[in-house]
């Protein structure tokens, strides 16, 4: 969590937020935008790369405003809103994956 308490302080001094991804033991990844205010997106993949696929879902139903962050610091990505939860249930989540090398069941999901 150290490291992505330094990625988080790292895109907000640099003003853009940032995708950092984590990948557990079994090699499943997430995905957690940081340095996004009070905001984030959360995005699951299982290692095997074939679908499912999952991104948080969060209140809204709206696609705008978008919330936008960069993967590696480069590559621009536009988020929907009804993706965007806040960056607090984000932490937990990461918090659960980093314990339980799973699928986050605190936060809910969306197929995409």
């Amino acid at each position: 969590m150290e490291a992505l308490s330094q990625a988080a302080a790292d895109a907000d001094a640099a003003e853009r937020p940032n995708i950092v991804h984590i990948t557990s033991i079994a090699e499943d990844t997430l995905s957690v935008v940081v340095g996004a205010n009070s905001l984030s997106n959360l995005a699951f993949q299982y290692a095997h790369g074939d679908p499912p696929y999952y991104s948080s879902r969060g209140i809204s139903h709206a696609d705008k405003p978008f919330l936008v962050a960069y993967s590696l610091a480069k590559h621009h990505t536009e988020i929907p809103q009804r993706y965007v939860i806040p960056v607090s249930d984000a932490l937990k989540a990461v918090r659960q994956f980093l314990e339980t090398n799973k699928l986050p069941t605190c936060v809910q999901w969306s197929e995409v």
